[in-house]
């Protein structure tokens, strides 16, 4: 009978899905030596390599690259069985509420994470929602969301809760196509100076509207903000109609709107999970997991 745990297998999953230890050792919050020497002790118990290291990189052998296959089915048929045995007890349905801001684009990464979610978990509801700044604090402090996802600089107005990086965001410059400076094959901030800017309104994010005033700044000169808007779409109505230039999340797509990305981007605009620290319950913790999973961590910590 082989001795072989489960967390032995979890961090054998984390490696052979990054091919990277230092990638893996962060998803898994220990120590890269430590890291190795657990697979090395597991390799020792099986009798056979699971990796092919070198300097550079490291590759699954054929036994880890079937073992690899299995135990993916083994680990996520191990929370399914848990969570459904504590369904029974509660002799309920499970509910996740999860809001996000509506100024960055989280499309693409968040739909696949829910996809993945519910597929793996059917008989668990899950209340997703889109919010201005402002709206998704109140009701995250209202306990109406037991996760959000914010940009860094909107984290200091919450207390007392974990977090995770979840993913890069590249601001960009957006400009009206019907706008003369739209013409140019490269637009810098500086160029920016006495031009009308639209930016969210204080009442949703002082601490965004001071980003941008501050960014301006670094460069010389005042932000000439003519509007304050309440979301996104109002932002982007604002800009196609040439009242201003905005400075936003470089993932938007308009025909009327050309974009730049900022040739100097600001390090707080990324975009992090959180959740209450005095909160815990079999349902957010299975979404943590599966995000972690799906999800490739670069070097720096974020998601890809």
């Amino acid at each position: 009978m082989y001795r072989i745990t489960f967390q032995q297998i979890h961090y054998f999953l984390a490696i052979a899905k990054t091919l990277n230890f230092t990638a893996a050792s962060k998803t898994l919050y220990i120590s890269q030596p430590a890291l190795s020497k657990q697979i090395i002790v597991l390799e020792n118990e099986l009798g056979f390599p699971l990796l092919k290291r070198n300097k550079r990189n490291v590759e699954l052998t054929l036994e880890g690259e079937s073992l690899y296959r299995d135990w993916s089915t083994l680990e996520n048929m191990m929370r399914s069985s848990i969570y459904n045995a504590k369904l029974l007890k509660r002799k309920t349905v499970g509910k996740l509420s999860i809001g996000c801001t509506d100024t960055f684009s989280l499309d693409e990464t968040l739909s696949q994470l829910i996809y993945n979610y519910q597929n793996n978990y059917p008989n668990i509801d899950i209340d997703l929602g889109s919010y201005g700044f402002r709206t998704l604090r109140e009701r995250f402090n209202n306990n109406d969301l037991d996760v959000v996802f914010v940009p860094e600089f909107e984290m200091e107005h919450y207390k007392d809760v974990n977090r995770l990086p979840f993913q890069k965001v590249e601001l960009c410059i957006a400009i009206s196509v019907s706008n003369p400076l739209s013409n140019k094959k490269h637009l810098a901030i500086e160029d920016l100076k006495d031009q009308p800017l639209i930016t969210i309104s204080p009442k949703e994010s002082l601490t965004g509207v001071n980003k941008i005033k501050d960014y301006c700044r670094s460069y010389g000169f005042e932000a000439n903000i003519v509007k304050y808007v309440s979301n996104l779409n109002s932002l982007l109505l604002g800009v196609k109609n040439g009242i201003g230039i905005t400075i936003c999340d470089n993932k938007i797509k308009d025909d009327k709107i050309k974009t730049y990305n900022l040739e100097h981007q600001p390090n707080d605009s990324n975009i992090y999970v959180l959740w209450k620290s005095s909160v815990e319950h079999a349902e957010l913790e299975l979404f943590l997991n599966e995000m972690k999973d799906m999800l490739e961590i670069v070097e720096d910590g974020f998601c890809i």
